[in-house]
């Protein structure tokens, strides 16, 4: 960890494996079958959809589309404005954030703008592909821990975001509630300040994501992001159920026990649009108009 880093890490949390080279056979054996993360580093610096965007390229293409936003305010939870109103927001130093944007559905020319060849590449017959999704923050923004079944590749478009990931191991010591069928938030521990919790010393993993690095994120890991300046990142998901039932079969049917909304639903909604999948989650869906 760089010296300069402003953000404490106990001797239990290690540096997420880094390589500058992608191999496939040392990322399927080393990595994919073991449920591992690991950054490459530039891996993604030549595709277009790096070199050819930034914040304000987006706000320019999609600033007009109206957004979904649960603002965690008691008086006003589900708030509907604009992205470019969003994001002017966290600019000025708010709190708000752009996530889960379905990008692959609205971004002109999508598959020309990634290698399409290597985020599929993991993929099978069996495997729920999910629409690849867009997060646009400030420079003050983090998330509290939180999991999905997904396996997903995070790719940096511009600035810096700091991960903490956590293995599936953690959950019992977290005691979070049930799982949704895509989601599952974790509890209000937040790993990069709370040091005086009992689970600030687990074991984990830590990492910058910098611009044209790839993350690959396993499913069940725990995690949390904090910014270290405006950030963009495209986050790649898919469902192999196979892998899931192999590695972690008990978390994996927890998600499908019957649930609101329903897995088939989540399924539906999650292709429009994650932020509509959230809302049903929070159970905001009658404020929407």
């Amino acid at each position: 960890m760089n010296a300069s880093h402003q953000y404490k890490y106990t001797s239990s949390i290690q540096e997420i494996p880094r390589r500058k080279v992608f191999d496939r056979h040392d990322f399927y054996h080393r990595f994919y079958k073991k449920n591992l993360p690991v950054i490459f580093e530039n891996l993604a610096s030549n595709w277009a959809v790096v070199n050819e965007n930034s914040i304000d390229r987006f706000v320019s293409e999609h600033g007009a589309e109206s957004f979904y936003f649960i603002t965690g305010c008691e008086n006003n939870p589900l708030e509907k404005t604009t992205v470019s109103d969003l994001i002017q927001r966290f600019r000025d130093g708010g709190p708000e954030h752009v996530s889960f944007y379905p990008y692959s559905e609205r971004q002109q020319n999508f598959s020309q703008m990634v290698n399409l060849d290597f985020l599929n590449r993991y993929t099978h017959s069996l495997c729920l592909r999910l629409p690849t999704t867009a997060f646009l923050s400030g420079k003050t923004a983090w998330t509290r821990l939180h999991q999905e079944n997904q396996s997903n590749f995070c790719i940096g478009i511009e600035g810096k975001k700091l991960w903490r990931l956590y293995p599936p191991t953690i959950t019992k010591e977290l005691n979070p509630p049930e799982p949704s069928f895509l989601y599952r938030d974790g509890s209000s521990f937040n790993p990069f300040e709370d040091s005086e919790s009992d689970l600030y010393s687990a074991s984990g993993l830590t990492g910058i994501l910098n611009r044209g690095d790839v993350l690959y994120n396993p499913p069940f890991y725990w995690h949390a992001v904090k910014n270290l300046t405006e950030s963009f990142m495209i986050s790649h998901r898919w469902i192999d159920p196979l892998k899931m039932l192999h590695q972690h079969p008990i978390e994996f049917l927890k998600t499908l026990r019957p649930q609101k909304p329903s897995v088939l639903e989540s399924i539906r909604l999650c292709k429009l649009d994650f932020n509509l999948l959230l809302v049903e989650f929070h159970g905001l869906s009658n404020l929407i108009h």
